[in-house]
C-alpha cells in the first residue's frame, strides 16, 4: 500500500545518501541475507554500538597482557630492553622493535622502554606465545614464565597452545573493532566477550572487576539493535 512504499523509499533515500561517506561496499557488507535498505542502515549504526561497548575489554586485554609479558620478561632477563636481544626475539618481531623505535625517533620521543613497549602492537605479544618461544622463553623451569605472566589461570588454561588460540582470536576481534570492520554477524560474540574477560582475569582479577564496571557489552549486545531501530526510525519519521 500507499504508506508501505513510502516506507521503502524513504530508507532507500536515506541509505542512498550515506553511500558517498561511508561507501557503498561497506555499506553492503551489513546487508543481511534478503535484507531490506533500513536492515543494512541499522546493522551498521548497530556495529558501532558494539564495537564502542567492546572497547573497554578489548582495551584490558591488550595492555594487561603486554604489561604482563614486560614485567617477566624484564625481571628474568634482569633488562627493561629484553626485546633489543636477536637472541631472545625472533627476526619476525624484532623487525617491530626497529619500526617501534623508528617511530619515536620520528616523533622526537625519547626511546625509553615503557615508549618502546606501548609502541609495539597487540600481535607483537601474541607472537611470543607463538611455538618458536616455547623452548627459548616459556618451557625451562617447568613454564614458571608463563604461570608469572599469568598468575590466576588455572591449569587447564596454562598451556602455551590454549593461551596463544585464545589470544589470538583476542587480537583478530580487536583489529577488526579497531579498523571499523563488520562485528555484528561474527557467530557467538557474547562467547567471546565473556573469554576476554576470562583472559583478562587469568593476568589480573582486579583488573577484570574494574572493567566489569563499566562493561555495557552485555546490555549493548542483546538489546542494542532494537533500540538502533527505534532510534533510526524515530529519526527519519517512520512507524
Amino acid at each position: 500500500d500507499k504508506s508501505c512504499r513510502e516506507y521503502v523509499h524513504v530508507a532507500t533515500d536515506y541509505i542512498g545518501k550515506l553511500r558517498l561517506p561511508i561507501s557503498p561496499e561497506r555499506l553492503e557488507s551489513y546487508r543481511p541475507a534478503a535484507g531490506t535498505d533500513l536492515d543494512t542502515v541499522v546493522n551498521y549504526f548497530w556495529n558501532l554500538c558494539l564495537c564502542e561497548a567492546l572497547y573497554p575489554s578489548l582495551n584490558a586485554a591488550e595492555i594487561s597482557l603486554r604489561n604482563s609479558i614486560h614485567t617477566a620478561l624484564s625481571s628474568h632477563y634482569q633488562n627493561d630492553y629484553w626485546f633489543d636481544d636477536e637472541n631472545v626475539v625472533e627476526s619476525r618481531q624484532y623487525q617491530q622493535v626497529l619500526k617501534a623505535r623508528e617511530t619515536l625517533r620520528h616523533r622526537e620521543k625519547e626511546e625509553t622502554a615503557g615508549r618502546i613497549v606501548a609502541e609495539l602492537t597487540f600481535g607483537f605479544w601474541v607472537g611470543l606465545l607463538n611455538r618458536p618461544y616455547e623452548a627459548k622463553i616459556w618451557a625451562p623451569n617447568g613454564y614458571d614464565l608463563l604461570r608469572k605472566v599469568f598468575p590466576h589461570a588455572p591449569r587447564r588454561a596454562r598451556k602455551l597452545k590454549f593461551l596463544r588460540d585464545r589470544f589470538y582470536e583476542i587480537n583478530l576481534l580487536r583489529n577488526r573493532v579497531f579498523h571499523y570492520e563488520p562485528v555484528w554477524n561474527r557467530p557467538q560474540l557474547d562467547q567471546t566477550h565473556s573469554q576476554i574477560l576470562e583472559a583478562i582475569g587469568w593476568i589480573s582479577p582486579e583488573k577484570k572487576a574494574a572493567i566489569a564496571l563499566f562493561d555495557r557489552f552485555p546490555e549493548v549486545h542483546w538489546s542494542g539493535r532494537a533500540k538502533v531501530e527505534a532510534e533510526l526510525k524515530k529519526y527519519l519519521g517512520l512507524p
